[in-house]
Order: structure tokens, then C-alpha cells, then sequence
């Protein structure tokens, strides 16, 4: 079912589907107790089946915060952004630990490719 998740159209499912993507990988909380096996095993199953598709889309989502639409929107919806740089936070900083070197070095390969985008996206305001 993972890679059905790139295609879902509802935010509201699609953020949601993400929060526990997050917390599956990550494990509840940051004051629980980690599980580091068991987030070791939850991201390769993850990243495994998902596969480059799941970690080019991730990136993609933020790629695509900095660009709006013609009318001024923006494409991706506030809470989906914060999901999925929760979901990369938590495999490329805080807990990076539990995260396969190949897993990583993709995530980082797959950033530097946009990586233009993703500073005009730190250097705007927000309101």
C-alpha cells in the first residue's frame, strides 16, 4: 500500500497517511523510549518498498511548496509539507541512527537534485 500513497488526491487522507508513515518509521514520540530496532526495520521495510518513487515524491512535495500556481496558490497543502518534512527530519537528523546508508546518501542525492528550489523555499517570507 505504499506506493499507493502517492497517489491519493485528498489532503486530508494524504496527511494523515503521511502522520503515520512518520510515526511508523520514527516510532510516537521523542520522550518515549526509542525502539531502535524496530525503527531500523520499520524504514528499510518502508524505504525498501517504496522504493526511489516514494523518496523522489517526498522531495518532490517539497520542491513543489516553492512554486505556486498561476493564481497565486500554493500547490501543496501546509499540513502535508509539515508531514513530510517531518518524515525527512526524522530520517536524515534526529534519527538518522536507525537509517540504512544507502537509504540516506538517496535522500540526499534526490535533495541536492533540487536543490535551487529548496533554498528560494528557506529564503521566503511566510505570512
Amino acid at each position: 500500500c505504499i506506493p499507493l500513497l502517492m497517489s491519493i488526491e485528498d489532503s486530508f487522507t494524504q496527511f494523515w497517511s503521511l502522520r503515520t508513515l512518520g510515526i511508523i518509521m520514527s516510532g510516537p514520540s521523542v520522550l518515549d523510549a526509542r525502539d531502535k530496532q524496530n525503527e531500523f526495520v520499520n524504514k528499510s521495510v518502508i524505504l525498501e518498498t517504496g522504493g526511489t518513487g516514494l523518496v523522489t515524491w517526498l522531495v518532490n512535495t517539497l520542491l513543489e511548496a516553492s512554486s505556486k500556481q498561476p493564481d497565486g496558490q500554493q500547490q501543496v497543502s501546509d499540513l502535508i509539507l509539515m508531514a513530510t518534512s517531518d518524515i525527512l527530519q526524522s530520517i536524515l537528523c534526529s534519527q538518522h541512527d536507525t537509517t540504512k546508508p544507502e537509504h540516506f546518501s538517496l535522500f540526499i542525492e534526490t535533495l541536492a537534485t533540487g536543490y535551487r528550489a529548496l533554498l528560494a523555499t528557506l529564503r521566503t517570507e511566510t505570512p
